[in-house]
């Protein structure tokens, strides 16, 4: 039996030579361009391309094993450090507010002839309370005042009120105020004077240090509920000035 093979000439490149194949293929097909990793610089000689190719294989299979890190092993932000109140003699703002009724209206403060609410609002709390808080007319701000009505003081029967202004002096602690006299007849009003406040009048007293949902009473003081009083910071020691308590 003969085998016709004479087909196998017709085939371009079947009868060439393997080597000569791969060849002519490796001279038809053009090289492949270097395409370096993002973020690095294009190699100039053929040494350096070698050098980059041998890099940039090895770190693309680094990437590879590595894959997506464990969720053990992805560092975590500490914990958060919870905000501690403020120790004396922080610089935060705090607050003074304070009442006082004529000795007559005792013990129904709010049905006396007139009230003063004053509210101070100062950096130097414990310098307040260790050195003393000390102010008169002198501190009024004569330009500062005014006359406003509020709804809580009409719910007591006032039908007046007053507004003064006043702020520290001199070389002592830093802080500013606000006194509200209400009364119930507009001659009462017009007769008050600063003078006649006084801190054996005060009848209800409180200063809180700090803002917002940090805000904390340091200083309490009531003349109907003594059990109450305290000073969280210097206990019982003797505060000079408008401290009625101890």
């Amino acid at each position: 039996m003969r085998f016709d093979f004479g087909f196998l000439g017709k085939m371009p490149g079947l009868c060439l030579p393997a080597r000569t194949r791969h060849a002519k293929r490796r001279e038809s097909a053009p090289p492949p361009a270097y395409q370096p990793i993002e973020g690095t610089e294009p190699p100039t000689t053929k040494t350096d391309k070698l050098r980059r190719l041998s890099h940039d294989f090895s770190t693309l299979t680094m990437r590879r094993r590595r894959g997506k890190p464990k969720e053990d092993e992805i560092p975590k932000p500490p914990p958060r450090r919870e905000e501690q109140p403020p120790p004396p003699g922080s610089d935060v703002t705090s607050l003074i507010l304070m009442d006082i009724a004529p000795r007559e209206a005792a013990p129904e403060y709010y049905r006396g002839e007139w009230l003063a609410c004053l509210e101070f609002t100062t950096r130097d709390l414990p310098r307040l309370m260790a050195e003393g808080f000390f102010w008169d007319e002198g501190n009024v701000v004569p330009e500062g005042g005014g006359q406003e009505l509020r709804q809580y003081e009409q719910q007591f029967g006032f039908r007046h009120a007053r507004v003064f202004r006043c702020k520290s002096g001199g070389d002592g602690p830093e802080w500013t105020g606000t006194i509200r006299v209400s009364a119930r007849e507009l001659r009462v009003l017009t007769e008050f004077e600063i003078g006649m406040l006084s801190v054996d009048l005060v009848f209800r007293m409180e200063a809180t240090c700090g803002t917002g949902e940090r805000r904390q009473k340091v200083y309490q003081y009531s003349a109907q509920e003594g059990e109450k009083n305290f000073n969280a910071w210097y206990d019982e020691a003797v505060l000079k000035g408008w401290w009625p308590w101890p």
